[in-house]
């Protein structure tokens, strides 16, 4: 773990606001922002909170220092400390530095290699308006690192700097930009060879050979590349300081310029650095790209002010035939001044815009022609799809497996990469993040890892992508808890892959064993649905889609033209089926029906009333005329019944042929106050990220009198479970328990349901 204080170069352009909307922007990532806290402030909105800070840092007058301070807290590649520990580390590295009682915000990031926090803190005390700068902070930013990193666990860093100043910087070029830097260069190449000569003419002699030339210039001396570049000589070795040579080859004597020197054997170029692939000719095709740019930006421009000039000079003519015309046609004179006035109006306003859209243009062209870094030119050419620029990233240093949940291949499956289009970034060392529902699945060339929490969806998801990388044998490593959500992944979206681990093998084959058995039940439920009493098969059937689990089941109506049973016996009533495959708890197979003459019916079992006579005309099929004649289902492992109520509004008509509405209850009550405070704090935590511009729909708890709504999938926060309901464009959440939670996953995403008045949630959606 690095802790870092990134100040502002020029004071008066330091911004708290500017600061805050970088750091809560999600520039279009949706796993850029994790999380925004704020602290010791009146809102806990961010924005309003800056507004709060900037107040508090114009109330001191006295100073002019920058007041605030920009703190970057990042951990190694492949740590993810839980929420709770980064709260506890960012509180206790601020106060380290004094700044415990001072306002500040924070935000979490993960669109990189590695998890970092940005800590905005504002310098000026919130009570006494003092500025508070901490001294020597790098020093105490190491000792608090070193302390945090021993006792909550994490991966060790060095916090000691080995490099001074100009070292470090050419170490960071090199790092971030990689290519190499002309210390580096220097270094790897002839320092020994400058450091052997016993002469100014032969020191001189020496640097020429290699392109270099040494001047005096202040207090010391510098190194100059023959393309441009100057690097100080002491920043190469402590030898070559100015004390250094003056005690060892005597007072400075310049280069003879009369002299012949030797032709230069070899000249510093940037490169990129060294890696384990060849980037020749990417770098070949960079550079010709990069020479390229400024040209078309010449070009694009010139034909963008070509298209301004011409645009005006149509508005400035046609105001001049409009002037013309107007003397023509006469009249009084405030008739012609109005006219002239309402012409020349116009013209200037079409004028504006002509000038306003050739300022975006301007704007686009630049963009479009900014010349890029060598990594982020590879960094787009890898989000495009180029396969050479992604294995170039990811072979500048070894990728290490890192720690969590992970997919993997298994030894003999071939690794290939993926199309990269569909990727949500590309980090510099080559992590794909895709975007999954539920999940945030990264590729680091060597597994997938999977993000705490992972949906079932996200999981399957990220099988997906693993079975396109690696094929159909996978390694997977995590929890115990993981690998069962990805045993039960697997096998409901029926993906035909193997594990590598015995027992998670066979856990996936038992799943989809009882998957496949209940699609099967489902499709039988279809047939014998279709049978009327007297046994003869309908002509209409909804067979389920190919290598689908869920099939949509259509039920026999008798010659009242009430519905049958689902459970094909013809008797009058109305049963459910259920042809999911099983839930997360481990219940599986279909829902049984207790009838109130005693007879346990199961769907999709054999009937057992027999003929009950004709099959009504079409038009009288799939009606319900007499729904208060029917008997009450009674499932007796609820407490909840099955009412003619639940059920009458859309049975009747052509809105029961189009849905073919079933209701189950998919959540209990039970509501404690630890589960609507584990709700309050997920639409916290969401409307936090939507007013940080995050496009994220709004939040609110469910109340009742909500409709129409649709299921929008379930979450869990702090081991409480809540289901997401859908209305128009905002989400209510409603507190649910486990039992509720793993039911209700068997609706899908759109699904429309209902909210009785005891809080039963009943589902609308089709049979799976």
């Amino acid at each position: 773990m690095i802790a870092k204080h990134v100040p502002m170069k020029v004071t008066r352009r330091s911004d708290f606001g500017g600061l805050v909307r970088y750091i809560t922007s999600a520039q279009g990532r949706d796993e850029r922002v994790a999380a925004v806290t704020v602290t010791n402030c009146g809102s806990d909105d961010p924005f309003d909170a800056a507004d709060d800070v900037m107040l508090v840092q114009q109330a001191n007058t006295r100073s002019n220092a920058d007041k605030t301070y920009h703190l970057i807290v990042s951990f190694r590649p492949g740590e993810t400390p839980s929420p709770e520990v980064v709260r506890e580390i960012e509180q206790r590295i601020c106060a380290g530095l004094g700044y415990g009682d001072h306002q500040r915000i924070s935000a979490a990031h993960h669109d990189t290699d590695n998890l970092h926090l940005h800590i905005a803190i504002n310098k000026v005390h919130p009570e006494r308006h003092t500025v508070h700068s901490p001294l020597r902070d790098y020093r105490t930013l190491a000792e608090l690192c070193d302390k945090l990193e021993t006792e909550f666990g994490l991966e060790r860093d060095n916090h000691t700097a080995r490099k001074r100043g100009g070292e470090g910087r050419a170490a960071d070029m090199e790092q971030i930009a990689g290519l190499e830097s002309l210390i580096g260069w220097v270094r790897r190449t002839c320092a020994d060879e400058i450091k052997a000569a016993d002469s100014w003419q032969a020191l001189h002699a020496t640097m020429a050979a290699n392109g270099l030339l040494m001047q005096a210039r202040g207090n010391g001396y510098v190194v100059t590349a023959e393309n441009g570049p100057s690097i100080k000589a002491s920043s190469i070795a402590r030898d070559l300081s100015k004390k250094a040579l003056e005690d060892r080859l005597g007072p400075f004597v310049a280069a003879d310029g009369t002299l012949a020197q030797p032709v230069a054997k070899r000249a510093y170029e940037p490169r990129p650095m060294a890696s384990r692939v060849n980037t020749a000719e990417l770098f070949a095709r960079y550079q010709e790209q990069q020479k390229n740019r400024s040209a078309a930006r010449s070009a694009e421009l010139a034909a963008a002010a070509t298209k301004r000039a011409a645009g005006m000079e149509a508005v400035k003519r046609a105001a001049r035939f409009r002037r013309a015309a107007i003397r023509l046609a006469g009249g009084t004179g405030m008739m012609r001044r109005m006219s002239y006035t309402f012409t020349s109006r116009a013209s200037q306003q079409a004028i504006d815009k002509i000038i306003e859209a050739y300022r975006r243009e301007r704007e686009r062209i630049n963009v479009r022609n900014t010349r890029k870094g060598w990594h982020d030119w590879l960094q787009a050419e890898a989000k495009a799809g180029n396969v050479e620029a992604l294995a170039a990233m990811r072979a500048r240093e070894g990728q290490k497996h890192k720690p969590g949940n992970a997919v993997r291949a298994s030894p003999a499956a071939s690794h290939a990469i993926s199309d990269a289009e569909r990727a949500d970034h590309v980090t510099k060392r080559g992590t794909i993040i895709y975007r999954t529902p539920g999940a945030a699945v990264r590729d680091d060339g060597n597994s997938l890892h999977v993000s705490r929490g992972a949906e079932v969806e996200g999981i399957a998801a990220a099988l997906r992508i693993a079975q396109s990388l690696y094929g159909k044998d996978l390694t997977i490593a995590g929890s115990a808890e993981f690998k069962e959500r990805v045993a039960q992944a697997a096998a409901r979206a029926a993906l035909p892959i193997t594990f590598d681990d015995p027992a998670l093998e066979r856990r996936r084959q038992a799943l989809a064993s009882i998957t496949q058995q209940e699609a099967a039940r489902g499709r039988e439920d279809i047939g014998r649905g279709d049978r009327g009493g007297d046994g003869t098969r309908g002509r209409e059937r909804n067979a389920a889609a190919p290598g689908d689990t869920a099939s949509t089941t259509r039920a026999a109506t008798g010659p009242a033209g009430t519905r049958g049973a689902a459970d094909g016996s013809g008797q009058p009533g109305i049963a459910r089926s259920d042809t999911r495959s099983a839930d997360i708890g481990g219940r599986s197979g279909p829902a049984r029906l207790r009838r109130p003459g005693g007879t346990r019916g199961v769907a999709g079992g054999k009937p057992n009333i027999g003929r009950v006579g004709r099959r009504p005309p079409p038009e009288a099929r799939d009606r319900v005329r007499s729904l208060s004649e029917l008997s009450v289902v009674r499932y007796d492992e609820r407490s909840s019944l099955l009412l003619p109520r639940d059920v009458r509004p859309n049975m009747d008509g052509a809105e029961a042929r189009r849905d073919r509405l079933l209701r189950w209850d998919v959540s209990g009550s039970g509501v404690t106050p630890e589960r609507i405070a584990a709700a309050e704090k997920y639409i916290a935590e969401r409307e936090t990220k939507r007013v940080a511009g995050m496009d994220i729909p709004k939040h609110r708890p469910f109340e009742a009198g909500d409709v129409p709504l649709s299921y929008a999938g379930t979450r869990e926060v702090e081991g409480q479970k809540m289901a997401l309901l859908k209305r128009g464009d905002e989400i209510m959440v409603l507190p649910i328990d486990a039992t509720s939670a793993a039911r209700a996953a068997r609706l899908a995403i759109g699904d429309k349901i209902e909210i009785a008045a005891n809080g039963t949630v009943k589902g609308r959606g089709r049979s799976r």
